[in-house]
């Protein structure tokens, strides 16, 4: 059986942290999916990285 999730959220709320965090504990699961993160200068966004 598959299960979708879509976060969704103001920004600065903590969705990617919420989501690293959750692979980490479950990580003996087969989870897929991605994230992008904030590419910073001075503590204000500039953009999204790629994810590998």
């Amino acid at each position: 059986m598959t299960t979708n999730l879509l976060l969704t959220g103001h920004p600065g709320i903590g969705k990617t942290t919420l989501v690293q965090r959750t692979v980490e504990r479950l990580g003996h699961l087969a989870l897929s999916g991605f994230y992008t993160e904030e590419i910073r200068t001075r503590g204000r966004r500039m953009g999204f990285g790629r994810w590998p």
